[in-house]
C-alpha cells in the first residue's frame, strides 16, 4: 500500500512539476512574491505560480505540507528530505510526501540555477524541521529556559553593575567637585549650581541610556532561544539595524548636495562682505557718490542682504533633504499662507520704513511732530519709529502711520538756517504799535538761546475790532529746546511790557473796568 501511495504521489508531483514548467505558457510571476511561512517564520518567497493557481495558494499548499509533517511525525532525520530530478524541474521530497517543486520559472524569478534555489530551499527547510523537532524533547525545551534564565540573570547583574558604578561615579567626583560658571562672551551663561545640575542630568541620562540598550540587546537573544519567538528576534534586530543603514545610507547620499550648499552659503556671505565694507565707507563719508546720501548706506546694505539671503534661500531649496516630498512642499505653501496672511500689517509697516528711509523726512535725534505727537526720534526702523516726548514718555508709530500722515520736522533746517519760534500777543489801538514792537524784540533778544542774528522780527497778523494781534517771531538752532525756549521768551516778554507800562489785558477787560488797579506789578 505505501509503495502505492509513494507511486502516486510521484504522478502527482510530475504532474505538477510540469504545470509549473509551463511558465512561458501562462504562469504568473509576481514582482512582490508571496512568503511561506512555517511556525511564526518565514522560510522564502514564492514568485511564480502554475496556470491555474494563484501564489498564495502554492505558498499555502506548502505550508499545509510542512505542519503535516509535524502532525503526524514524533521523529525527524535529516536525509528523509530528498531532491528528484523528474521533467527538467526539481521535486523536494519528505520521505513519500511531495513538499514542493522548483522549476526554471522559479530560477528566473530568483535570478539563480533551479537546481541551486532547490538545494537551497531543502537547506532552509531541514534546519527549521530540525528546530521545530527538537523542542519536542523536554531536555531540549529545559534547556533552551535555562538559558533564558541565565541570559536574565546576567542582564540583571549588569544592570546592578550600571548602577553602582554611575552611583560611585555621581557621589564620590561630579557631586563633589566644584564647578566654575560658564561664561558666553562676558555673559554668564549658566551658574555654578546650573553647570553641576547640567552635568548630573547628563550622567544619569547617560546611565539609562546604557540600560535601556542593554534590555534591548538581550531581547534578540532570549526571543532566538525558542523556534516560536525566533521571528520576532530577527524583527528586533532588523528594526534597529535598518534605521541605522537608512540614515548612514542617506548621509552619504547626501554629502554632494552639503558641498554645493555650502558653497553657495561661502559665494553669498562673500559678496554680502564685499558690500558690506563699501557700505560701511560710504556711511563714514570716506566713499562718496553723488546723489546718494550717507544715511541710506546703512539701509540699501540691509536690503540687498535680505535679497541675497533669499535669493540663496531659493537656490539652495532644492537640496534640502525631502524637499521634493508632498508633505514638505504642503507644508511649505500651509507656512507661507500663514505668513503672508499674519504679516500684512507688518509687511505694509517695513514697505513704508523703506519708502520713509529714502524720503529723508527726519533722522534720529530730530526734533518732529508726527501727528499730534511731539518728541524726539531715538528710534527708526523698517517697522516703527520711536519718539520720545518732553515729558519722557516713548511713543510708538507705526511707519505705515507715518507715511499716510505729514511729518513736521523742527530740526532739518535748524543748523543751518535756524528755526523760527512764534507766539502772539493781542493788544489794543491805544497801545502804540512801535513801541509794542520794540519791546517784543527787545524781550526775544534777552532770551537765552535766542539767536541775535538773524535779528527776531514782529508782524501784525490781524486788525480786529477792539485788539491788534503781534506775532513775535524769533531765530533758534537748538530745535530740541523749544518748550523751555519758549517758556523764557514768554516770560521775557511779560517782565519787558511791564517795564514799558503795557498791561498785557483784553480790551474787554478794559473796557468795563471800575477803577481798580493796573494787573501791572507794583515791583
Amino acid at each position: 500500500m505505501k509503495k502505492i501511495t509513494g507511486v502516486l504521489l510521484f504522478i502527482l508531483s510530475v504532474f505538477a512539476v510540469g504545470a509549473q514548467t509551463t511558465f512561458t505558457n501562462g504562469d504568473s510571476l509576481l514582482t512582490q512574491g508571496v512568503p511561506v511561512v512555517f511556525k511564526s517564520e518565514t522560510l522564502f518567497t514564492i514568485f511564480t505560480a502554475p496556470k491555474g493557481f494563484s501564489a498564495n495558494e502554492r505558498a499555502l499548499l506548502i505550508e499545509n505540507r510542512l505542519n503535516k509533517i509535524t502532525e503526524q511525525n514524533s521523529s525527524f532525520q535529516e536525509k528523509d528530505v530528498v531532491i528528484k530530478d523528474t521533467a527538467g524541474a526539481y521535486v523536494i521530497f519528505y520521505k513519500d510526501l511531495l513538499l514542493m517543486g522548483v522549476t526554471e520559472a522559479d530560477a528566473m524569478a530568483n535570478k539563480t540555477d533551479a537546481k541551486l534555489l532547490a538545494n537551497e530551499y531543502r537547506k532552509i527547510i531541514t534546519e527549521k524541521l530540525l528546530q521545530v523537532f527538537a523542542f519536542d524533547r523536554p531536555e531540549v525545551i529545559a534547556l533552551s529556559i535555562g538559558q533564558a534564565l541565565a541570559t536574565i540573570l546576567i542582564l540583571i547583574l549588569f544592570i546592578w553593575l550600571i548602577n553602582y558604578l554611575f552611583r560611585l561615579l555621581l557621589h564620590k567626583y561630579l557631586l563633589k567637585k566644584t564647578y566654575p560658571s560658564f561664561y558666553f562672551r562676558k555673559y554668564e551663561l549658566l551658574t555654578a549650581h546650573q553647570v553641576k545640575s547640567f552635568f548630573y542630568r547628563i550622567t544619569i541620562n547617560i546611565k539609562w541610556l546604557f540600560i535601556v540598550l542593554m534590555v534591548y540587546a538581550s531581547l534578540p537573544v532570549l526571543f532566538s532561544l525558542f523556534p516560536w519567538t525566533k521571528n520576532i528576534a530577527h524583527h528586533l534586530i532588523s528594526f534597529t539595524i535598518k534605521p541605522i543603514v537608512s540614515i548612514y545610507n542617506s548621509v552619504i547620499d547626501y554629502i554632494p548636495n552639503l558641498f554645493t550648499i555650502t558653497i553657495i552659503y561661502i559665494f553669498t556671505r562673500q559678496i554680502i562682505r564685499i558690500i558690506s565694507y563699501f557700505a560701511g565707507e560710504i556711511e563714514k563719508g570716506k566713499l562718496r557718490i553723488p546723489g546718494f546720501y550717507t544715511d541710506w548706506a546703512n539701509p540699501t546694505y540691509n536690503i540687498i542682504k535680505s535679497i541675497l539671503y533669499i535669493f540663496m534661500f531659493i537656490t539652495i531649496f532644492p537640496y534640502l533633504p525631502g524637499s521634493d516630498s508632498k508633505i514638505f512642499q504642503g507644508v511649505s505653501v500651509l507656512l507661507g499662507i500663514l505668513i503672508s496672511v499674519g504679516s500684512s500689517s507688518a509687511f505694509s509697516n517695513v514697505v513704508s520704513g523703506v519708502v520713509i528711509t529714502y524720503m529723508r523726512p527726519f533722522k534720529v535725534g530730530d526734533r518732529v511732530k508726527i501727528r499730534d505727537v511731539t518728541g524726539d526720534v531715538i528710534t527708526k526702523n523698517l517697522l516703527i519709529t520711536r519718539i520720545r516726548t518732553i515729558k519722557n514718555e516713548d511713543i510708538t508709530i507705526p511707519n505705515s502711520t507715518i507715511l499716510s500722515g505729514g511729518t513736521v520736522n523742527y530740526s532739518a533746517c535748524a543748523l543751518e538756517k535756524g528755526l523760527i519760534l512764534n507766539t502772539t500777543i493781542s493788544l489794543g489801538y491805544d497801545t502804540p504799535w512801535k513801541l509794542v514792537e520794540e519791546v517784543l524784540v527787545k524781550a526775544a533778544k534777552a532770551t537765552p538761546d535766542i539767536l541775535k542774528e538773524p535779528s527776531p522780527f514782529v508782524l501784525q497778523t490781524s486788525l480786529d475790532d477792539s485788539y491788534v494781534s503781534y506775532q513775535l517771531n524769533a531765530y533758534t538752532r537748538k530745535s530740541n529746546e523749544m518748550a523751555n525756549i519758549y517758556s523764557a521768551l514768554h516770560q521775557h516778554i511779560q517782565d519787558e511790557c511791564n517795564k514799558a507800562g503795557i498791561e498785557i489785558m483784553s480790551p474787554t477787560y478794559h473796557s468795563i473796568r471800575d477803577g481798580n488797579k493796573s494787573t501791572i506789578p507794583e515791583n
